[in-house]
Formats: structure tokens, C-alpha cells, sequence
């Protein structure tokens, strides 16, 4: 029986030619000219796959997705967005609304082939699991197929939104990599505010900022007399961030001596602070960066590869930074919310119209 494909555009020219490609490789193609009528074909016939435009009048690709939420039966179909508006904050709405991917037009059409066929084998894995999932528990299986500061449009940027869009709504640690400058913290608290956590403390540590005895009590905090100069208790950074996100920075400069102690806080999620024994629960989310390449440094036993696979359960590789339109946004961004900062803490600066002026030069 072959797959089938559910096309939804408002543009009609696009839905002909979409049915006569995928028509031609093998698939059962039907379709739908916006999110409404997408969701009433639905209900009558699931198919294996939805390709959908993100914005259509009226009912358009956000309400479709949404309103899938609602029906059993989609639970895991997979939904690919297409748009000519490829923005940042689109990209990462259309995951966290349960898109399978996000491409922008016009459409390469090898890239949607190969699209469609990662998606389609995706959804074949996932039928095996709930299968055998239903096995186990003795049950039959019937299956009905019936970003504000963020910006760029190029590729490595639309890649990395969706990337966040995925991993932001989970808990899982995220290792971000990416060379000086590309801008990690950035990514970093754009996982933060686009998580659950949001309105909790985002609190950043750069591991090659400090000697390790005082990264230590950075990390863990202290009490009153726990060592030279430790005059009053002190709350480390993984107390503060409770219910929020640790962020770690430069993490490739942990000092081995360090390092199982930063495991043990991700493995148990507790610690005690420097001179106590009284333990202490820890809920946070951690995410790290660095340009180093850690699998080098645990080949060359200057990382543990415990912590190491620890972190990497998430991996995001930000290359945004080697587009020059991006970088050039990026900076205007940063120079303006700079701007906007010092003018709320009443700071004046002659140098801050020229400053701003920049941007202008570097596009």
C-alpha cells in the first residue's frame, strides 16, 4: 500500500506540482488549501505524512498544528512546515508545536525528497516501539490511518532555531559547540527563555575565568570559616539557579580535578556546599559550551569521558557566526540592547550614536 502524503497550500500551482512529483515517487498524494480544511481530512483519514504551509489565510500552518494536538490518532505524525517566511521565531514555534521539520522556500526538492524519506522512516520506528511497547504490557495495538534577541535567515541559523525549538522544551543538557565569538551564551539563553524554566534564574559560569579552587565554591558555594577568606556563608551558583538553568562556559577548561565532582551534581542532582556535610537538592537544567573538541580532550585524558557523554546527550553546533549578513545583525542586536541598558541605568555616552551608527557600515 503505498504512503501517504497530505499537501496544504493555499497556493494551488504548488499543490499540482507537489501531487505530480510525489505522485511519481510512489506516493498516495491529497490536499487541502489551508489549516481548516487540512483538519477536517484529517479527521476522516490519517495519513503518513503532512506537508504544510506556514502562513494561509485564515487557518494557517500554526492553527493546524495546534489543533493536531487534540487528535489521538496524529499523535506521531509527522509534519513538515514549508515557508517563505523563514524566520527564527517561526522555525522554533513549528517544533515546539510538533513539526518533524521546518524548510524554507522556494523548495529544493531533493532536499524535500530527502525530507520525506527520514521523516517516513522516523515514523516506521516509532510504530515498532509503540508496538512492542503494547507487547509487553499485553495490550493489541488498532491503529486509525484513516527568537527576540536570535536573528538570521541563512541556513546554519534556520538549523540551529529548529535545533533549539526541539531541545528547549525538554530538560535535557545541552552541549553547544562553536568557535570564540559565534555567540553560545546567546544560543544558551535563547533555550533558556524558550523553556519551562523561563522564569527562573539563567545563571552563567566561565569555567576559565577562575583558578579551581575558587571554580569549586563558584560552583558549590561555601560556609562561614570553609577556608581563608570565606567570612560569611555563600550560595554557590547551582543553589542560585534553583528551578532555572546552569550555564557553563569554556566548559572544555574544567580542571580534571573538578570534574567528578560535576558529575556527581548531574547524576544525583545534589551537592553540599565547602565546608558542610549537609547535602542539598539541586533542580536546574544545564547546558555548556566550548570550542575545544572534547572527544580530543578525553582521548588525550584531559576530560573525563563520563562527564563527557554527561553533557553530550543534546549536541548543537552554532556555525551562525561565519555568516556575515547574520553576524552583522547579531551585532546590531547586541549593540542596541547595550544601548538601551545604559539608557535605563542613566548612563550617557557620546560614543553610543556612533556605535549604533556601525551597524550601518557592516551590512
Amino acid at each position: 500500500m503505498p504512503e501517504r502524503i497530505l499537501v496544504v497550500d493555499d497556493e494551488r500551482n504548488l499543490r499540482l506540482t507537489l501531487r505530480e512529483i510525489l505522485s511519481d515517487q510512489g506516493f498516495e498524494v491529497t490536499e487541502a488549501g489551508d489549516g481548516k480544511t487540512a483538519v477536517e481530512a484529517l479527521a476522516r483519514c490519517v495519513p503518513d505524512l503532512v506537508l504544510c504551509d506556514w502562513k494561509m489565510p485564515d487557518a494557517d500552518g500554526e492553527f493546524l498544528l495546534r489543533s493536531l494536538r487534540d487528535l489521538e490518532t496524529s499523535q506521531w505524525l509527522p509534519i513538515i512546515v514549508m515557508t517563505a517566511h523563514g524566520t527564527g521565531q517561526n522555525a522554533m514555534t513549528a517544533i515546539q508545536l510538533g513539526a518533524y521539520d521546518f524548510i524554507t522556500k522556494p523548495l529544493d526538492m531533493d532536499e524535500l525528497l530527502a525530507t520525506i524519506k527520514r521523516a517516513l522512516h522516523h515514523l516506521k520506528l516509532q510504530r515498532e516501539v509503540d508496538e512492542l511497547r503494547a507487547e509487553r504490557s499485553g495490550r493489541l495495538v488498532t491503529e486509525d490511518r484513516g527568537f527576540e534577541t536570535m536573528v538570521g535567515t541563512s541556513r546554519p541559523m534556520l538549523d540551529l532555531f529548529k535545533a533549539i525549538g526541539r531541545v528547549a522544551t525538554t530538560d535535557t543538557s545541552v552541549l553547544i559547540l562553536g568557535e570564540s565569538g559565534s555567540g553560545k551564551e546567546l544560543v544558551a539563553s535563547t533555550i533558556h527563555r524558550q523553556s519551562r524554566r523561563s522564569t527562573k534564574p539563567f545563571v552563567v559560569v566561565n569555567c576559565a575565568a577562575l583558578p579551581a579552587e575558587l571554580l569549586e565554591s563558584e560552583f558549590f558555594g561555601h560556609e562561614k570559616g570553609a577556608f581563608t577568606g570565606a567570612h560569611i556563608r555563600r550560595a554557590g551558583k547551582f543553589e542560585s539557579a534553583s528551578g532555572g538553568t546552569v550555564f557553563l562556559d569554556e566548559i572544555g577548561e574544567l580542571p580534571l580535578t573538578l570534574q567528578p565532582k560535576l558529575l556527581r551534581v548531574l547524576q544525583e542532582h545534589s551537592f553540599e556546599r565547602l565546608g558542610s556535610s549537609e547535602t542539598i537538592a539541586a533542580d536546574f537544567r544545564l547546558v555548556a559550551a566550548t570550542n575545544r573538541s572534547l572527544q580530543e580532550e578525553v582521548e588525550e585524558k584531559r576530560f573525563r569521558a563520563d562527564l563527557f557523554y554527561r553533557l553530550q546527550v543534546f549536541t548543537i553546533t552554532n556555525e551562525s557566526g561565519g555568516n556575515k549578513a547574520d553576524a552583522a545583525r547579531r551585532l546590531g542586536i547586541q549593540r542596541r540592547l547595550l544601548y538601551e541598558k545604559m539608557r535605563a541605568l542613566g548612563i550617557e555616552s557620546s560614543e553610543l550614536p556612533e556605535l549604533l551608527s556601525e551597524d550601518r557600515s557592516t551590512k
